[in-house]
C-alpha cells in the first residue's frame, strides 16, 4: 500500500490532546502523526505550549520537530509532523488548503478544513502504508468524537 493519511479536526485542545494519546497507546509512531493549530501572532517560542488560550499539554508538546510556522496570508501556526512538512517544504506560500490538496486530499474537504482552522480547530493526522492502521486510526478519530475524517490518496514524504 502507498503512504495515505487519515485526517481530522478536534474541535479542542483536550480532545486532540486525548486523540493523540489514544494514538500513542495503539503504537503508532510520533513520527507518523501530525499536529496543525493556529498559533497567537504575540507569543514567543518558548510560549509555545500556550495558544489561542488553549494549554497544549505534554502529549501534544513532546512530538517531533514541534515548530511554529508562519504562513503567508494564514498567519502563524504550531506545526509537528510530516504532513505539516510536506504543505511547508514544497511551498509555503500557496497556503493550507493548496498543500491538502497537493497530499490528496479533496479539494472541497481541504478549503473545509484551512477554513476549520481559522476557526481554531486543531488539524490531526496519521500516516501510514499498512491498510490495517490506517483504518484503525479512522476508528480512533472516530471514537474521539470528531465529525471530519478524511483518507487521503497516495502521496510521498518529504525527504529530509
Amino acid at each position: 500500500m502507498e503512504n495515505h493519511s487519515v485526517i481530522c479536526l478536534a474541535t479542542s485542545c483536550s480532545q486532540a490532546e486525548n486523540i493523540v494519546e489514544d494514538l500513542r497507546l495503539s503504537l503508532f509512531a510520533d513520527e507518523s502523526i501530525s499536529v496543525l493549530i493556529a498559533h497567537e501572532e504575540t507569543e514567543t517560542n518558548e510560549e509555545r505550549a500556550m495558544t489561542s488560550g488553549r494549554s497544549l499539554s505534554r502529549t501534544l508538546a513532546d512530538l517531533p520537530e514541534v515548530e511554529t510556522i508562519h504562513l503567508p496570508d494564514y498567519g502563524p501556526f504550531i506545526a509537528a509532523g510530516p504532513l505539516v512538512d510536506a504543505i511547508v517544504q514544497e511551498n509555503p506560500d500557496c497556503g493550507i488548503a493548496e498543500g491538502l490538496i497537493r497530499l490528496g486530499i479533496p479539494e472541497e474537504d481541504a478549503r473545509h478544513y484551512e477554513s476549520r482552522l481559522h476557526d481554531g480547530q486543531i488539524l490531526i493526522a496519521v500516516h501510514s502504508e499498512d491498510s490495517d492502521e490506517v483504518a484503525f486510526a479512522k476508528k480512533i478519530f472516530k471514537a474521539g468524537l470528531v465529525k471530519d475524517i478524511c483518507i487521503s490518496s497516495a502521496w510521498s514524504l518529504p525527504c529530509i
